[in-house]
């Protein structure tokens, strides 16, 4: 007989499971499918590195995968799926490509990154996976999110992400660190720290130091608009960024921002310099839905912006994670092995396209359906496979969640649909106005119920403190995802949203009259102009809805937000009825005047005109007036209608009361007769004042007096150009008034311009030397006296005045330039462009004319191009351009533009820019050792009866240095005076300052005396120039005075006297920028056989 038969191995069913014997669940499957391997069971093992895959998990995360979970039902008496919110699937490259742009940032500069996708695709989670390296990094965190509603008002968001940051910078630092930072801001800000203040109420809570500035007043001369608030903001991070404290600013939902709130994103991200060597260490991060951007999206116009920039930008789009991704987040949530979640994974991937928020949804839908569960019998998860196969669902999550939302109770249903009508989130201003309406009493239980369905969670201080605003502090409640948000919104019905936004602004109205408000107007004021129509059905009701757009107009004014302001102010004037200057004047009044002056910052300057011109036709008196006429004569200056602006300020003076001063001093064609006998008796009065004898004076509070001292400060600017011989008596007049009625900001604007006619006055070459020490003491004392005084509108006006025009006849020139450039970010932070780009000129051309690193300049002179070409201003573009030609040729002569950028801009010389294109050309010339060429510049400069003092008087000298090489050749009696006539000049003017002069008047008549063959005054005077250049840091005109030592010396023999001079004026031309000048002298120095000794 043949052998038995074998015994067949017992199958895994014959066995026990290890699970009724008390081991985990997961243990007893993984040693179950191994013994199904030959059975080729459904979930057996095919391979050893499925069971080697199953084994690591038990052992690296025991707690999910190995040990049986604890059954605790949720809310709904359901077991939740253990979600693994802190991570990321499938995103590892994109974190860490994230991670390594903050790195970057985290060495010094500044990056943006930008992140794409549709609704649910993680780009939040995304940038929170960087959050805790900025935190290690020491640096700050600010978040803020647009939504549909914010849409109407993006600055007033980024302002308050700004604000925000205010808080944080409190909260994290030591009372020492924030000491330094007030300090720093108040350096960098000076005088008006109150701009920044007002922009940012919170700035007060790093230090009582950095005062809220005083209640805004509508009508004052500010010009802010969103170009200022951006430079405003950029200093501001430009103090409170660095490689130390990196700061980490994320926008979420970008798609609804438009273009003009993110230039002021670009500009700080750009501010790698800031003109003075000190940029801003931003990581900017924004996100938006690809799917809902067009191509003509502002977005791409700010990715293009920045690139043109040369601002690092990284870009990236996220799609749904792939399958195998999503396979391990399912896992994860069950618990489950990989292997035997690949069913569903794969029905769920199908239905989802991988959205990770999708996802969820989904499966938390599964889990309220019954269609997934926790099995306690089995301790797993368990599902239906063919009846969630079987699932008729769209492609949008919004579907899912509105059938969960749809089972909830009408009173939550109620509040998620109120709750969605204010976009993303809803502070808790509105909810206690909500609460005290009989229809909503109870939304805060409505609240508690979405927050424990997991809708919605609170977060704490997420508002914009304000001393005067109700919603300074408290919770904000916010949708869990934005998704959630429009799945509550839609389930109101299409045809009733406006009505239903209309009776919640209804609502939140009559609870809230005689209330301040602050900014929980803007919720308000946004429900009742969505349901508009519906509301106006009596006058009554139109006048109400129009008074609520003022004031959320007038709120964003005072956070500078003019283009915000012009859209609720547009809403408010259409809903006046016929008559209203009749029924409600001030209303009217009010209306129209910020409707001008929005308009007017938003560059609508025909909006504006229009708007002023029905307040001229409908105001009843002059002081209605004076507002509107006010910003008619800048609207006019603005477009450069001096004329008009001129012409505008006679006429509101004269019905000020100024007629007969204006009849009497100012008659058409004045020849200024009685001029010296004005200027002798104001001096008079003024002589020896003191700051607390001009305090002293009375100051008239009238309307009326403060009103003329405004118009009369301008009209002075706007005469220079149109009538300059009226300057100085307007000035005199101020002066009266200021002595008369008191001080004020606009009188010692007065009194500084006073000062500079008198120092402009003396034009012709005979009257160069008069005196101007007492109209520079005049001054100093009126900027003195400023700082005494909220002045921060009128301090770049000031300082372009005093530091521009005055300050260099008395004071050092290089001290000048620093005011200068605070003077330009004093005016461009006010909005005064037209200060701050008088002062940025005047700071390069003082700075050439004192001998700055070139260098130094062409960098300063770059960042300032780039902030007049972003504001247009064509005039401020050319003289820069100008001035880079010059400092170009001092360079190298040019040769560092071989693309000759700019050169073609400049084109035909404007009749304004003659002095200016003259003087750089005598300059150019003289330095290029063209003197004929320098000769003719200078000539043509001359013959200008408007030449500027100061520079006829540096003129002065160049051109008598140059005219000693004519004089080799042209001995003529003409040519001799020149330089004689320029030692004269410098002479007296080195009374007042021998810093700036006296070195000027120790080589000319160095050369003079060595032309005329005084061997031993030439020398001891080329020495006496040297060590006063030296001494007066003049390191160009130092280097100069050695040259020309050097030719003195070369030609009376002594060649190595002139070898040591010729050494000296290399290292001078070196340590100024001037390669041209090095190559020349070195060129010198090897004619004379010699190198350096």
């Amino acid at each position: 007989q043949g052998e038995a038969a074998s015994p067949s191995p017992p199958t895994a069913s014959q066995y026990m499971p290890l699970q009724e014997l008390g081991f985990p669940s997961s243990l007893s499957l993984l040693v179950q499918n191994l013994l199904e391997c030959r059975s080729q069971a459904k979930d057996a093992y095919d391979n050893l590195q499925s069971a080697s895959s199953d084994l690591h998990l038990l052992l690296l995360e025991p707690d999910r995968f190995l040990f049986d979970w604890e059954c605790t039902p949720d809310n709904n008496g359901k077991i939740p799926l253990q979600i693994r919110k802190e991570k990321l699937y499938g995103r590892e490259t994109e974190v860490a490509q994230i991670q390594e742009a903050f790195c970057r940032v985290s060495s010094g500069q500044s990056e943006a990154f930008f992140i794409g996708g549709f609704s649910g695709s993680g780009k939040t989670r995304l940038v929170e996976s960087v959050r805790a390296q900025v935190d290690i990094a020491g640096g700050y965190v600010v978040i803020r999110k647009f939504d549909a509603m914010s849409k109407e008002r993006p600055l007033l968001e980024i302002v308050a992400a700004f604000n925000d940051l205010c808080l944080i910078i409190k909260e994290r630092n030591s009372p020492q660190h924030l000491d330094d930072t007030a300090a720093n801001l108040l350096e960098a800000f000076g005088s008006d720290i109150s701009v920044l203040a007002r922009l940012l109420p919170n700035l007060s809570v790093i230090s009582p130091r950095l005062k809220k500035s005083a209640s805004y007043n509508y009508s004052d001369g500010d010009q802010m608009n969103v170009q200022s608030v951006g430079f405003v903001l950029r200093r501001f991070v430009r103090v409170v960024s660095s490689a130390s404290t990196p700061l980490m600013l994320f926008l979420d939902d970008l798609q609804w921002c438009d273009y003009s709130t993110l230039t002021v994103i670009e500009g700080i991200l750009a501010d790698k310099e800031g003109g003075n060597g000190g940029g801003s260490c931003l990581f900017f991060v924004g996100s938006y839905r690809s799917n809902e951007v067009k191509g003509d999206h502002s977005i791409y116009r700010f990715m293009d912006n920045l690139d043109r920039r040369n601002v690092l930008s990284t870009k990236l789009s996220l799609f749904g994670v792939n399958y195998n991704d999503l396979n391990t987040m399912i896992s994860d949530a069950m618990g489950l092995f990989p292997r035997l979640c690949s069913n569903l994974s794969d029905i769920v991937f199908q239905k989802t396209k991988g959205n990770p928020f999708f996802v969820l949804e989904f499966l938390r839908s599964l889990v309220d359906g019954n269609l997934l569960e926790y099995s306690v019998r089995k301790r797993r998860w368990i599902w239906d496979e063919q009846a969630i196969t079987a699932m008729d669902i769209t492609d949008n999550v919004l579907s899912l969640l509105t059938n969960k939302m749809s089972q909830l109770s009408e009173r939550v249903q109620s509040t998620l649909k109120v709750v969605s009508c204010f976009g993303f989130g809803i502070h808790e201003s509105v909810i206690d106005l909500l609460s005290a309406t009989t229809q909503y009493s109870n939304i805060r239980e409505g609240l508690d119920e979405l927050i424990w369905e997991s809708f919605m969670v609170t977060v704490a201080g997420d508002s914009t403190p304000s001393s005067d605003s109700q919603s300074s502090s408290g919770r904000t409640w916010k949708f869990v995802h934005d998704k959630v948000r429009e799945a509550a919104y839609c389930l109101i019905a299409e045809e009733e949203k406006d009505q239903y936004h209309a009776d919640l602004g209804l609502v939140l109205h009559s609870v809230s009259k005689g209330k301040k408000l602050g900014d929980a107007v803007f919720p308000i004021v946004d429900q009742i102009n969505r349901g508009l129509q519906s509301v106006l059905q009596t006058p009554a009701m139109c006048i109400a809805s129009a008074e609520l757009n003022l004031e959320a107009g007038v709120k964003c004014c005072e956070q500078s937000d003019f283009s915000t302001a012009n859209t609720y102010l547009t809403k408010a004037l259409s809903l006046l009825p016929n008559e209203t200057w009749a029924s409600h004047y001030n209303l009217s009044l009010q209306l129209h005047f910020l409707s001008a002056k929005s308009a007017y910052s938003c560059g609508n300057g025909e909006k504006a005109c229009e708007a002023v011109r029905v307040i001229l036709k409908e105001g009843s008196c002059i002081e209605d007036k004076v507002d509107a006429y006010f910003l008619l004569v800048n609207i006019f200056q603005a477009r450069e209608e001096a004329e008009n602006a001129y012409l505008t300020c006679l006429e509101v003076l004269a019905d000020l009361g100024e007629k007969e001063f204006l009849d009497d001093q100012l008659p058409d064609g004045c020849d200024g007769k009685d001029i010296p006998s004005m200027v002798a008796e104001m001096t008079k009065n003024l002589e020896c004042k003191t700051e607390e004898e001009m305090m002293a004076i009375k100051v008239d509070g009238a309307l009326q007096i403060s009103s003329i001292m405004k118009f009369y400060s301008f009209m002075t600017i706007v005469a220079y150009f149109v009538k300059p011989e009226v300057v100085l008596p307007i000035c005199c007049r101020m002066v009266e008034l200021t002595l008369a009625r008191g001080v004020t900001k606009h009188s010692l604007m007065g009194l500084l311009q006073y000062s500079a006619a008198l120092c402009q006055r003396s034009r012709h070459k005979t009257e160069i030397a008069s005196e101007v020490q007492a109209p520079c003491n005049l001054a100093k004392l009126a900027i003195s006296l400023l700082d005494r005084i909220e002045s921060s509108d009128i301090i770049g006006r000031a300082y372009f005045i005093y530091y521009g025009l005055i300050a260099h006849y008395a004071e050092p020139i290089q001290s000048c330039g620093k005011w200068l450039s605070k003077g330009f970010e004093a005016g461009l932070s006010n909005g005064d462009t037209f200060s701050a780009f008088f002062c940025a000129n005047h700071h390069i051309r003082l700075s050439l004319i004192g001998g700055g690193n070139l260098s130094t300049l062409m960098r300063e002179s770059d960042y300032y191009l780039s902030v007049v070409e972003q504001h247009g201003n064509i005039l401020s573009k050319k003289l820069f351009l100008m001035y880079q030609q010059t400092i170009r040729v001092l360079i190298d002569k040019g040769g560092s533009n071989q693309n000759g950028d700019g050169a073609n801009e400049l084109g035909q010389s404007d009749v304004r820019m003659a002095e200016t294109m003259n003087f750089q050309k005598a300059l150019q010339s003289f330095w290029l050792g063209h003197a004929e060429r320098c000769h003719h510049y200078v000539l043509k400069l001359l013959q200008a009866h408007t030449i500027g003092r100061h520079h006829r008087l540096i003129i002065n000298f160049y051109h008598g240095i140059s005219t000693f090489t004519h004089l080799k050749r042209h001995r003529t009696s003409k040519l001799k005076r020149i330089p004689k006539e320029a030692i004269a000049n410098l002479r007296a003017a080195a009374k007042d300052s021998k810093w700036n002069y006296g070195n000027k008047v120790h080589l000319l008549e160095a050369e003079l005396s060595s032309h005329e063959g005084r061997n031993e005054d030439a020398n001891s005077l080329y020495a006496a120039a040297i060590i006063a250049s030296r001494s007066s840091r003049f390191v160009h005109e130092q280097g100069l005075a050695c040259e020309l030592a050097g030719f003195h010396y070369k030609k009376i023999g002594d060649l190595q006297r002139a070898l040591g001079f010729f050494n000296q004026a290399k290292s001078c031309y070196a340590e100024w920028g001037s390669e041209m000048k090095v190559e020349g002298i070195t060129r010198q120095l090897a004619f004379l056989g010699g190198g350096e000794i």
